[in-house]
């Protein structure tokens, strides 16, 4: 009934969330490479809200030591 209820509101865009949040270019970076913690789970869950809640998700796959972006991720 809960899991329902909080369906229908995300369908309708009553999530009950303050309008008032402010506009401005906050950036919230989250490190997920910890192992057997559900990263692959928590990733997907983030790539299901980000359209619904308008902000992008970046996935930089992190390989052979090599830390920096490539030309598209920049």
């Amino acid at each position: 009934e809960t899991v329902t209820r909080v369906q229908n509101q995300l369908k309708n865009g009553n999530t009950g969330v303050d309008k008032r949040i402010s506009k401005s270019n906050d950036i919230v970076v989250i490190y997920n490479r910890v192992p057997k913690t559900g990263s692959t789970s928590f990733v997907g869950v983030v790539y299901d809200i980000c359209k619904l809640n308008k902000f992008h998700s970046l996935h930089i796959n992190v390989t052979n030591n090599m830390h920096t972006l490539t030309l598209p991720n920049q």
